[in-house]
């Protein structure tokens, strides 16, 4: 090879590595966990001990983005606080979900939207009658919360179970499967990676070649005809998932609740915003076909949360969850749409 080639290379690789090295001080192609300031969370090739998806216990866990940091205390139990104990004179209600059942994006745990929803109902009560245990877990999605549900619930003697589905449950459940990602060895695992995940991972350039060039979704890798098969796969995962879940809360007396929660973007964005209000509506009809108390929020909180106000309630410039005013907001709407009986005095084990 002359002399010429080797400085023509030489500068081709210089190039390609500060276009590199651009692209990522630019932010360019980062993926959402990325934007947030947390490494890519892509849950392809993963295998967790136990078929819950709970990773800490009795352990202080910082929860930190580039716009927010509070610590939480993850008990016994695997989600937020001490693991509870023996219900005594309250109605427990137990909510399942993730990040945005935890709380993330609220100043404390205190401002999760179950801790919210467990002031609103005692608003008029001396007595703290009502009892919301948040058993929301960031990353987990309906199907894990349903196998919790059946597995490890009754334990806690709830008598309403509240599962929060939001779009990211879709997303969770083309990467990990529906059932079949619980292994008789007691484990569960995701799916496999595409072949190219490696260079996905490696080079912002390659992603937009991915993203742009080959029309390839930049979070899931699946091409459009692909995506919109696996997206309707994954919903019909939900429905019945939501379904089982109410039929074994029906078996033990336990009043069940599935709750659809929109993003924010999905009521402020005029461009998707007709369109995620019938797919909301949709989904809403054909769970409640199965017989199961549906509760969609797309209407209620779209008639609070509009285009001209709604970084009061979300927006943080790196993160994608609600605030406190968000969370709030949802809490009181839960609340209306309960319809509680008045707790009468009960005492567990």
């Amino acid at each position: 090879m002359n002399t010429n080639y080797k400085i023509l290379l030489a500068t081709i690789l210089v190039i390609i590595v500060a276009l590199e090295l651009a692209l990522r001080c630019m932010g360019v192609a980062d993926t959402f966990a990325e934007k947030s300031g947390l490494p890519d969370n892509s849950l392809f090739d993963q295998q967790i001990s136990n078929p819950y998806r709970l990773i800490r216990f009795n352990e202080n866990y910082t929860n930190q983005t580039g716009d927010f940091s509070y610590k939480h205390f993850i008990g016994s139990h695997g989600f937020i606080g001490e693991s509870p104990g023996s219900k005594v004179s309250r109605y427990r209600i137990v909510v399942f979900g993730d990040s945005f059942t935890e709380g993330v994006g609220a100043f404390s745990p205190d401002s999760s939207f179950p801790a919210l929803l467990q002031n609103v109902l005692n608003v008029n009560s001396d007595t703290g009658k009502y009892e919301v245990l948040n058993f929301g877990n960031a990353g987990s999605d309906v199907v894990f919360e349903a196998k919790y549900l059946t597995d490890s619930t009754l334990r806690f003697h709830p008598d309403v179970v509240i599962m929060t589905f939001n779009n990211t449950d879709i997303s969770d459940i083309i990467q990990w499967g529906g059932t079949e990602r619980f292994l008789a060895d007691g484990i569960a695992r995701s799916k496999s990676a595409p072949w190219f995940k490696w260079l996905y991972d490696s080079s912002r350039i390659a992603r937009l070649i991915i993203a742009n060039a080959l029309k390839y979704d930049s979070e899931l890798l699946l091409t459009k005809q692909q995506l919109e098969i696996a997206t309707a796969e994954a919903r019909n995962v939900v429905v019945e998932t939501a379904t089982r879940a109410n039929d074994f809360c029906k078996v033990h007396q336990i009043k069940f609740m599935f709750l659809l929660l929109p993003f924010y973007s999905d009521l402020a964005n005029p461009a998707v915003s007709n369109d995620s209000k019938i797919y909301f509506n949709r989904l809403q009809q054909t769970i409640s076909n199965q017989g199961v108390h549906c509760v969609n929020l797309y209407q209620p909180m779209s008639e609070v949360i509009k285009p001209n106000n709604f970084e009061q309630y979300s927006w943080w410039i790196h993160d994608g969850h609600y605030k406190n005013k968000g969370y709030e907001l949802i809490a009181r709407i839960v609340a209306d749409s309960l319809q509680l009986p008045q707790p009468t005095t009960t005492s567990g084990n």
